[in-house]
């Protein structure tokens, strides 16, 4: 197997390997997909705790993202927009396109206790299935896994401590 890269960068093995990788990091955390058969896009944030996330917000989210993170509570919003935006990187990492694609072009689900779903996707993806789905992981941050496909069984494996792989 050897690796090639996308347009944009993204890395993938060989298409005849017919396995979609990606991997992403945040702080101490890091996440690692593989899916055969279609591309695949994770993410993880750390939950920030930026004064000006509301303002952040309205540069890159579409504007009904931002009017829900506004009609949250202080105290929630901060997990909100780390879901949002973990939502919205796995997405735009699954296309290969980065940040290319442009985050307010299509929307995804931010509310406490609401199921990561995509409320509208992008114009070239519209009629075409997409799955998205929320990933638990470690506490104080958001994670997300994105694919353009029906959705699949997702299978998480618990976290390893680096210090055991390099043993």
């Amino acid at each position: 197997m050897s690796f090639s890269y996308g347009r944009n960068g993204k890395p993938a093995l060989d298409a005849a390997a017919g396995v979609g990788f990606n991997v992403a990091h945040s702080g101490d955390q890091a996440l690692f997909a593989f899916t055969l058969g279609c591309e695949i896009g994770v993410d993880i944030e750390a939950i920030p705790s930026l004064p000006d996330l509301l303002q952040i917000a309205s540069h890159f989210f579409c504007k009904a993202e931002e009017a829900e993170l506004r009609s949250l509570l202080p105290g929630e919003q901060a997990a909100s927009f780390a879901a949002c935006w973990s939502r919205k990187e796995a997405y735009i990492k699954a296309k290969g396109g980065g940040l290319s694609i442009a985050l307010d072009s299509f929307q995804v689900s931010l509310l406490p206790g609401q199921q990561a779903c995509f409320l509208r996707l992008a114009p070239d993806d519209v009629g075409s299935p997409w799955a998205l789905h929320e990933l638990s992981v470690a506490s104080g941050f958001a994670a997300a896994l994105a694919y353009p496909a029906e959705a699949r069984n997702v299978q998480i494996f618990p976290p390893v401590d680096v210090q055991e792989l390099l043993r």
